[in-house]
């Protein structure tokens, strides 16, 4: 069972689990596409302070400590931030905020503001879907979450769970007739506010899996890796950085919806 594919991510990368002190920080992109008024930043603002509430909520109903402050960070540009398949945007991003890389943000977080954990999302002043980036391997390397305008609680906590390991569950309708059946929903197959017992095990709010969730697991053990990614880009149309055979592989990096 730990061989599935829907638990290759947890403990990987660099952000393992959502628990204890977390710093949520939010990079409001203002660039040629889109530029960011101060209405604008109000509403973002109130969707990151829902966002950061209902994770804390619900994670309290585990019995597990999480306390999430957010900071806001502005990198402004005066010409198009190109979101290619390339990192390069990032840096470029970064170089217009106080800080020279995420990696230097998150040292300062977590070196200087003793913060147990810190999780980077940009976000971006125009309509496109939004992704998450992770180094899914031997936690080298930047991982971040690119939410972009207009987007509900819902879709920043779905982008955040990715960076804690959480798959997707909505490729293929037999993985979300399974998801309906042993899982109840989730916010990873759906925009309902609700986080399965699966990807609350992989982002680890639960020691353990529960017989639901194995059961879930058992019906879909036959998915390989291959199968699931396959369907990931026939769904999304976004190409895959540096596919490899098996999550074990250190250059191995994922860009997920």
């Amino acid at each position: 069972m730990d061989n599935s594919i829907f638990l290759k991510g947890k403990n990987k990368g660099i952000n393992k689990e959502l628990r204890g002190n977390v710093a949520f920080c939010y990079i409001l992109v203002d660039e040629q596409a889109g530029r960011w008024s101060a209405a604008d930043e109000n509403a973002v603002v109130n969707t990151i302070r829902q966002t950061s509430s209902w994770l804390m909520q619900e994670v309290g109903k585990k019995n597990v400590t999480l306390n999430i402050r957010n900071f806001v960070f502005r990198s402004k540009s005066d010409v198009h931030v190109d979101l290619g398949m390339s990192n390069a945007w990032v840096k470029q991003v970064m170089q217009n905020t106080k800080y020279a890389s995420i990696t230097e943000l998150r040292n300062h977080f977590k070196n200087e503001k003793r913060f147990d954990d810190v999780a980077v999302i940009f976000l971006f002043r125009y309509e496109e879907r939004s992704f998450a980036s992770r180094q899914v391997a031997l936690g080298e390397g930047e991982e971040y979450a690119t939410v972009f305008y207009g987007e509900k609680c819902n879709t920043f906590i779905h982008e955040i769970c990715h960076l804690y390991g959480a798959c997707d569950l909505y490729y293929t309708d037999f993985v979300k007739e399974k998801v309906r059946r042993y899982l109840g929903g989730s916010i990873m197959c759906s925009n309902v506010l609700y986080v399965d017992d699966v990807t609350a095990y992989v982002i680890g709010w639960q020691k353990e899996l529960t017989d639901m969730a194995k059961a879930f697991l058992q019906e879909t053990m036959h998915i390989t890796e291959a199968e699931w990614y396959a369907a990931l880009v026939c769904y999304s149309m976004l190409p895959v950085i540096n596919i490899r055979e098996n999550f074990g592989m250190a250059s191995r990096k994922v860009r997920v919806c």
